[in-house]
């Protein structure tokens, strides 16, 4: 028995000493995922393998101090809660906005217009529909080329928020743009945004920039809304992400 004091050794066993007996063969790794653990008191034991995607857990109530257990989430997260792909639209919009987020990424890719060197618009809207009065928004938006090219629009009264200008409706032109818009659940808060866009001009020129913009009076937001400000967003696709906290 080579002084371990066992006469026999079960295949896959495994041999522990504990310095004042004989050594001894505990528990045998003949199953898949079994992982050896020891509870502090005795002859190490086998922990079954757990369910499928389930980590391994410090829990000092066991008795052997882990578990199994699904994964703890993580820091936060950005959760789809619509998206629209335009085909032909006037306008395209995503409803659902509510009180499980203050955040949200509003993204727009690829918006392209039926008519050449419009604008690009941006609004805001409630549960009673979308708001375009004649002077509910302000907004800035800074735009520069790839050269030294540089245009500044702003307002402090304009029936929807731009985004851009002279967008171009050829193939190889689209309008795209990040966006980010915060809101408040009480409807005490004016809904805003601020974020960057990018456009291809009815002369083929790429333009890129900083865009900021709000709703002048307090809204409970649960809308958006993008359009051109002439003819229809022939295509492209405009996806809304809640931003989760915790």
């Amino acid at each position: 028995n080579g002084g371990t004091g066992a006469t026999t050794f079960t295949a896959n066993g495994i041999l522990v000493g504990n310095s004042t007996s004989a050594v001894a063969v505990t528990a045998t790794m003949v199953t898949k995922g079994h992982v050896m653990i020891g509870d502090g008191s005795g002859v190490p034991g086998m922990l079954p393998v757990g369910t499928n995607d389930h980590v391994l857990t410090a829990d000092s109530g066991e008795a052997t101090g882990v578990k199994w257990a699904a994964p703890a989430g993580g820091g936060g997260a950005f959760n789809v809660l619509g998206t629209v792909v335009a085909s032909g639209d006037a306008t395209i919009g995503i409803t659902g906005m509510s009180d499980t987020y203050e955040h949200y990424l509003l993204v727009l890719t690829d918006m392209h217009p039926s008519n050449d060197g419009v604008t690009a618009l941006l609004r805001f809207g409630d549960s009673g529909g979308i708001d375009s009065g004649g002077s509910d928004y302000y907004y800035h938006t800074q735009i520069s080329d790839t050269t030294t090219g540089y245009l500044s629009a702003a307002s402090s009264g304009a029936s929807s928020m731009l985004l851009t200008s002279n967008q171009g409706s050829h193939a190889a032109e689209a309008f795209s743009a990040t966006l980010w818009i915060s809101r408040n659940d009480a409807g005490t808060f004016k809904p805003q945004y601020n974020g960057t866009a990018k456009s291809i001009t009815s002369g083929g020129d790429l333009n890129g920039g900083v865009t900021f913009g709000i709703r002048n009076a307090p809204m409970e937001l649960t809308q958006v809304q993008f359009r051109f400000g002439s003819g229809d967003v022939d295509a492209g696709r405009m996806t809304l992400y809640g931003v989760a906290n915790s």
